[in-house]
């Protein structure tokens, strides 16, 4: 259902076509809801069916005609229905915690190797989000109040992964000492205001 939310989202910013929308999901919402190729489109057209969203043709020179989707006054107003709706806590599905869950049965090298693979993609992450970051905070974002909500979960995406990078190295430095002990704290450093 939440699918529908996402597609109408981002017809609020701006009327784009499928492989546009298609683009765009994949470099924001895509981020923190999954969706393939297939399902956007066939959401799209599900959505176009029901009045949500509408399309106008648009002749191109040499190539097929582009349909460009736009959202429908009917389309805004379930949007901003659910919008006002207090979101539901989600479960997690995330394979790594059921791997590591059953990793008593690998050895600890090849536990931790499992982990230190899984924190560098967390690194590569955290990497890319902070340099998206740099590049939004140097823009009119801030002041764009319709294109803050994309900034904000971009912000919460920094986070998740700096935390899972750092539990990964909790739960390295744990396996290296064979879990013989209890994991030392770890003392989060007070962060700078920004001037």
């Amino acid at each position: 259902m939440s699918l529908r939310y996402a597609i109408l989202s981002l017809l609020a910013h701006d009327p784009l076509s499928g492989y546009e929308l298609m683009k765009l999901f994949d470099g924001s919402v895509g981020y923190f809801w999954h969706a393939s190729h297939p399902q956007i489109y066939k959401e799209l057209a599900r959505l176009e069916r029901n009045g949500d969203v509408s399309h106008r043709s648009v002749e191109q020179r040499g190539r097929p005609t582009k349909k460009i989707y736009s959202l429908s006054e009917s389309g805004r107003l379930a949007l901003l229905t659910w919008l006002r709706i207090p979101a539901r806590p989600q479960r997690v599905k995330d394979e790594m915690m059921l791997k590591t869950f059953s990793s008593g049965l690998l050895t600890n090298d090849e536990a931790t190797e499992l982990i230190a693979k899984h924190r560098e993609i967390h690194r590569a992450r955290l990497q890319k989000y902070q340099e998206l970051e740099r590049f939004l905070r140097s823009g009119p974002v801030m002041s764009n109040r319709l294109r803050l909500g994309g900034y904000l979960t971009l912000l919460r995406g920094i986070r998740h992964a700096r935390e899972y990078v750092e539990w990964c190295e909790e739960a390295i430095d744990l396996l290296q000492r064979g879990g013989e002990e209890r994991p030392r704290p770890r003392v989060r450093q007070a962060r700078r205001p920004r001037s």
